[in-house]
């Protein structure tokens, strides 16, 4: 049925190698923003080993606590995460006028992302 089909670790799938993942669980937090943008939580991602149609490969996923509303932004590089950052807490403060209670400054984005 296959014919001279061969088999080999090239043709595993990343996305079944990322399902198969073992779901850690984290120590719950009873923590939580009593109103919009009092605590909004972030991380990156790298999207895979191959980059998007756009040369992308991470994206950041900010969530706010309290809405839940979330937004997400691509990046290239890294190294973009302060511009980004930046700009997302500008776009909070332009577009809600409400300022995110707690701030990163980039030494303490640099120690979240790139541990010594």
């Amino acid at each position: 049925m296959l014919g001279n089909f061969q088999f080999s670790t090239s043709n595993n799938c990343e996305g079944y190698r990322f399902a198969k993942q073992v779901i850690v669980p984290f120590d719950s937090n009873n923590h939580m923003g009593s109103e919009i943008f009092d605590l909004v939580h972030f991380d990156i991602w790298r999207l895979t080993s191959i980059s998007s149609l756009s040369d992308y490969n991470y994206y950041i996923c900010f969530v706010d606590d309290y809405s839940q509303y979330t937004w997400v932004y691509l990046m290239r590089n890294r190294s973009e995460l302060l511009q980004i950052y930046t700009e997302f807490t500008n776009k909070i403060h332009t577009q809600f006028h409400k300022c995110i209670k707690k701030k990163f400054d980039l030494m303490e984005l640099e120690n979240i992302f790139h541990p010594p």
